[in-house]
């Protein structure tokens, strides 16, 4: 009977987090859970581009214009930018497979690119006790869309992004 009941805790947790979720969405009404939607298809279409891509020829850098010389961004845009830099990291975490700092910036990058909203994809490392790390975000202008707090991170200058050697 214990091997029973700790078998199933997970999936009680599972389906209560679930439920709070959805709870979440009707809250939020039906923009957000066509959000979410959208979100979670972008994880599963930037996931599978990870998995079948070799390493060189990620599609890292957009080559656009520099961020200075980018007009500004119309309401609908700005507005979009926030939808998605809200979907994104939440679903991240509620998809069963991992979807860590790279999945997530490409996967919004993706997503405002078809509402021509242009971002770049910027990776950054630091040094701490845990050894050497790279972390992996998105920006559209100043605004940090997916990968949270970089404060400690080192940008890459995009000329070396597209020579980092991933591995997987």
């Amino acid at each position: 009977m214990g091997l029973t009941q700790a078998a199933g805790q997970p999936i009680r947790r599972f389906r209560l987090r679930l439920m709070r979720d959805i709870a979440v969405a009707i809250r939020r009404g039906p923009l957000f859970s066509l959000d979410a939607l959208v979100a979670v298809w972008q994880l599963v279409l930037a996931n599978h581009a990870l998995r079948r891509t070799p390493p060189g020829e990620l599609p890292l850098l957009t080559g656009v214009q520099p961020a200075h010389d980018r007009p500004a961004l119309s309401p609908a845009q700005a507005a979009l930018v926030e939808r998605v830099a809200y979907a994104v990291p939440i679903m991240g975490l509620r998809v069963p497979w991992r979807s860590d700092c790279l999945v997530q910036a490409l996967a919004a990058r993706s997503w405002l690119a078809r509402a021509a909203v242009p971002s770049d994809v910027c990776i950054g490392v630091r040094k701490d006790e845990l050894g050497f790390q790279a972390h992996a975000w998105l920006k559209v202008g100043d605004r940090i869309v997916t990968g949270g707090d970089i404060s400690s991170y080192a940008e890459l200058p995009p000329a070396q992004i597209g020579r980092i050697p991933f591995a997987r």
